[in-house]
């Protein structure tokens, strides 16, 4: 449920992000485009800048995560195709 719920506003944040600058995005932006209480985003995040660090952490990490890879080749490979 963690995750799930700190994925819909990370999706939130980059959807906004693509409307207005960063800086111009509240959390009540976020709140109100996901429904969710503003006691939620402050459970899952500190700030706005916060959600970022999260988003290029996970996203990232699923993009170099290889499961067809069987040998460090293959994935370096992989890696540098990102």
């Amino acid at each position: 449920m963690c995750y799930i719920t700190k994925r819909k506003i990370a999706d939130c944040v980059k959807q906004l992000m693509c409307k207005k600058s960063i800086r111009k995005i509240t959390i009540q932006d976020i709140m109100d485009e996901t429904n969710m209480s503003r006691q939620s985003f402050y459970y899952h995040f500190r700030d706005i800048y916060d959600v970022l660090d999260w988003i290029a952490k996970k996203d990232f990490t699923e993009k170099i995560e290889c499961e067809n890879c069987t040998t460090m080749e293959e994935w370096m490979i992989h890696f540098l195709e990102i």
